[in-house]
C-alpha cells in the first residue's frame, strides 16, 4: 500500500501557523515586504489584520530598486488602528470590499497599481483543511491497524492471513503475527 506524501501537508500546517503569527502581530506591526524594479513593482503588506498585494506598472524613478522589506509600529489610538489601512479602500477604484475582500485599481498618467486586500483569517481557511485531512486520515488507519481491521476497507481482519477477504488488500505485518513470531510450548 503507498503512502500519501506527508511534505505537503507539512508544509500548509506551518504556513497556518505562520499565517496566525502574522495575523496577531499585524495589530501592533505594520510590515511590508517587496520587489521593486524600474518598470514593474510587486508588494505584500500586513497590517490591521488585513493582507494587501500590490502591484505596479509604469514609472518608478521615485522609489529605490530592489528588494525591501519594513516594519513599522502602528499607534495604539483605537480609530487610527482601526481605519489606517482601511482608509485607503474610500478612495476611487474600489471593487468589492465585502468580509475584508477588496479590490482597488489607481491609474496615472505614468502608473498603474493594482492592490488585492485579504484578511488574514482567509489565508488561515485556505491552508487548513490539508492538514487536518492528513492527520484524520492518519489516526483513521492507526484505529484500524491497533483493532485488527483492514487499514482499506475496515474489515475484521482476524481470521483473515494474507489478505483482506473483503477488498483483497493485503494484510499489514503488524496486524497478523506471523508463524515464526509464534513461541511454542516448551
Amino acid at each position: 500500500m503507498s503512502r500519501r506524501p506527508i511534505l505537503l501537508p507539512c508544509l500548509s500546517a506551518m504556513l497556518a501557523i505562520a499565517s496566525t503569527a502574522l495575523w496577531v502581530r499585524s495589530h501592533w506591526f505594520h510590515e511590508s515586504v517587496g520587489l521593486i524594479g524600474p518598470v514593474r513593482g510587486l508588494t505584500l503588506d500586513s497590517m490591521t489584520g488585513l493582507l494587501r498585494v500590490e502591484f505596479g506598472q509604469g514609472a518608478t524613478s521615485t522609489m529605490h530598486h530592489g528588494w525591501q522589506a519594513h516594519s513599522e509600529v502602528i499607534s495604539h489610538d483605537s480609530h487610527s488602528r482601526q481605519f489606517t489601512l482601511w482608509s485607503e479602500l474610500d478612495g476611487v477604484g474600489v471593487r468589492g470590499g465585502f468580509a475584508g475582500f477588496a479590490f482597488r485599481r489607481i491609474v496615472s498618467p505614468t502608473r498603474t497599481v493594482y492592490s488585492c486586500y485579504a484578511p488574514h483569517w482567509s489565508l488561515i481557511l485556505l491552508l487548513l483543511p490539508l492538514p487536518l485531512q492528513s492527520f484524520l486520515l492518519a489516526r483513521r488507519r492507526l484505529h484500524r491497524l491497533k483493532h485488527n481491521l483492514c487499514p482499506t476497507c475496515a474489515y475484521d481482519l482476524r481470521a483473515s492471513k494474507d489478505r483482506c477477504p473483503e477488498c483483497g488488500s493485503p494484510i499489514p505485518n503488524s496486524s497478523h503475527p506471523s508463524h515464526d513470531q509464534v513461541q511454542s510450548p516448551s
